[in-house]
């Protein structure tokens, strides 16, 4: 097998680039069994098979993956969750290092998960970006338009269930500029889902590597109804990461409010 270059992909770890697809916003993904569809404007622009090897992953000197979240693992319905968090300090290495901060909806079973993220280094070098990314059950990547945002600005995070269509709105919006980039996807469904706000990394050896801490705050989840989701949330930190990492603290203010400690 040819070597294939490997890209950090939120949620997801280290996936080949020919596993990772740009596709238009408000785009269209379908995922059923071993085939994912992308549409845009009812037309069917790509399909991809996800039936894919296993690949020896290749042994990396830094920290790769979720380093640290609030999460509650037990959501017996769910149809919105919307967070605001502002786009915190930029990692003060000038190290290959790739951050994503996120909230996030997957079931209970992993299988799949959707999320607006906010991107240090992966589509612009050294930069903050924003797309809604979503990934299936076979470690495929699919992510919307990416759009520019800078340290300071307010991000809102939005993942909305439609009924009619069952499938998830996931939008990524830069409230300073009023740009946003959302796509739609039916693989998550709204029961019995896992939700979290993350801080993920990758080429992550040192301080200088994370982001400054990052709040979420304002977040709402709502049920079918748009009644509040009643639930705790509950504090994960890496135990591989501290090894690399000092200052890492998940600060539980509410169900409404985290912070997402770092050293930087």
């Amino acid at each position: 097998m040819l070597f294939q270059k490997k890209v950090p992909v939120p949620s997801a770890g280290l996936l080949p680039v020919t596993h990772v697809h740009r596709v238009p916003s408000g785009s269209d993904i379908i995922t059923q069994n071993n085939m994912t569809k992308v549409y845009k404007d009812e037309v069917c622009i790509l399909t991809v098979l996800g039936c894919w090897g296993t690949e020896k992953e290749l042994p990396y000197p830094s920290y790769e993956g979720w380093i640290e979240q609030a999460n509650n693992w037990s959501i017996d319905e769910i149809a919105q969750f919307i967070a605001y968090w502002d786009v915190p300090s930029s990692p003060s290495s000038q190290s290959d290092s790739v951050i994503f901060l996120f909230n996030a909806i997957e079931p209970s079973n992993g299988q799949g998960i959707v999320q607006p993220v906010l991107e240090w280094n992966r589509h612009a070098y050294r930069d903050w970006t924003g797309a809604a990314w979503f990934v299936p059950y076979q470690q495929e990547g699919y992510y919307s338009e990416p759009i520019d945002v800078d340290v300071g600005d307010t991000i809102k995070g939005t993942l909305g269930w439609n009924p009619g269509l069952s499938q998830w709105n996931i939008i990524f919006k830069n409230e300073d500029s009023a740009i946003s980039t959302m796509n739609w996807s039916g693989c998550v469904g709204y029961q019995n889902n896992a939700v979290f706000c993350t801080l993920e990394g990758y080429y992550v050896d040192g301080d200088s590597e994370v982001p400054g801490d990052t709040t979420f705050y304002d977040m709402r989840l709502k049920d079918l109804n748009l009644q509040n989701v009643e639930f705790n949330w509950e504090e994960d930190i890496d135990e591989v990461a501290e090894e690399y990492l000092s200052g890492l603290d998940v600060q539980i203010y509410s169900d409404s409010m985290v912070t997402l400690h770092t050293a930087n």
